[in-house]
């Protein structure tokens, strides 16, 4: 048999595990001595189970386990062949990583080096916080939101608790007052921060005060006032309903026919309506002028007694003036004695509905 190597020492290359046998002599150059047997274990090192969640996201910590119960484990960020170990133990932490795939690598040692475990963890992005949008309500009425963004999840102002999920929601009614609500969305497992919308909830506001009234036709100014103290936008209707729309956005209403009608008036503040007032408005057509039963140029004598008379009935007054305010005498006839030579002018209304030609 071949002797393998000469010399007092000898370090074999062993490339398997087991029980390897070798065989030592003595040779003093002429003969060789009796042979002894070496037996020589070779020890397999296990490489080392590592446990831990192989996704995260870039806000969160990752704690790696390794499976061994004796030994040391060296941990490494790049290859153990150039690396060096960053951390030892059973467990191993990593932070702050950025977004992307990572490997982390693991021996065991425990007499022997086992060969490097690699572990490849993904580290997604945190998605930004989602859109949010909403209007202000009247009392009564449901809180509508919605939200640009996955997996939406929604929050009242405060609460860890969801009060619901969907890129929209509606919420009941709620008290007149200020309302904060929040929303995450969640891609990949990993959730944003939170968006903030803040709703309020206004009160409906009071019913405007419009007196129902009797107007004449000839008046200047032909209009209903709404009294009280309304502090919002003033719309006029002529039906029940509120669908047909008279006058928008003015405290006073001009009618322009004659006759009667009953108007619905509301009052709307921060886009809340109140409930309509009803008026009945009665336009009266101006009398006709009153006609005289006599010559409009009369001629009489110095001290002579003269009678004008109308034929209406209805309310007539007399004036002294076409300007006069103050009647000189009321009913059909206008009795006067003329003392003073000269040229008289007299006038005459009749009124119909408290209406006056």
């Amino acid at each position: 048999i071949q002797y393998v190597h000469e010399g007092s020492t000898y370090q074999p290359t062993i490339s398997t595990t087991g029980l390897h046998e070798f065989y030592i002599s003595q040779y003093d150059g002429t003969c060789e001595g009796l042979r002894v047997k070496i037996t020589v274990q070779v020890l397999e090192t296990p490489k080392p189970g590592i446990i831990g969640n192989k996704t995260i996201c870039d806000y969160e910590d990752l704690t790696l386990t390794a499976l061994t119960s004796t030994g040391t484990v060296y941990w490494y960020e790049s290859d153990p062949k150039t690396a060096t170990a960053v951390g030892t133990g059973n467990t191993y932490t990593i932070s702050s990583y950025a977004a992307g795939v990572h490997s982390i690598w693991a021996i065991h040692e425990n007499t022997c080096f086992s060969e490097p475990v690699e572990i490849s963890i993904t580290v997604n992005e945190q998605p930004t916080a989602p859109t949010l949008s909403g209007d202000n309500v009247c009392e009564g009425e449901t809180i509508g939101l919605q939200a640009v963004g996955n997996t939406i999840q929604w929050y009242e102002d405060g609460n860890t608790t969801t009060i619901g999920t969907g890129n929209s929601i509606n919420i009941s009614s709620k008290p007149v007052g200020n309302y904060k609500f929040e929303a995450t969305q969640t891609v990949l497992g990993c959730t944003s921060d939170k968006s903030f919308i803040d709703v309020t909830v206004h009160d409906i506001p009071e019913s405007p005060i419009v007196n129902s009234d009797e107007i004449c036709s000839n008046e200047e100014m032909i209009s209903f006032v709404v009294q009280g103290l309304p502090t919002g936008e003033i719309n006029w209707y002529s039906d029940e309903n509120c669908t047909a729309l008279i006058a928008t956005t003015v405290h006073t209403y001009t009618p322009t026919t004659n006759g009667t009608q009953t108007v619905y008036v509301t009052q709307t503040v921060h886009n809340c309506t109140s409930q309509a007032t009803s008026a009945t408005i009665t336009v009266h057509e101006q009398p006709k002028l009153v006609k005289f039963q006599h010559a409009n140029n009369i001629e009489i004598c110095e001290k002579s007694e003269q009678a004008l008379i109308v034929t209406e009935n209805n309310n007539i007054k007399w004036y002294d003036s076409e300007t006069a305010t103050t009647p000189i005498q009321i009913g059909r006839f206008l009795n006067k004695t003329y003392t003073e030579v000269g040229t008289f002018t007299y006038y005459a209304t009749q009124t119909v509905n408290n209406c006056e030609s």
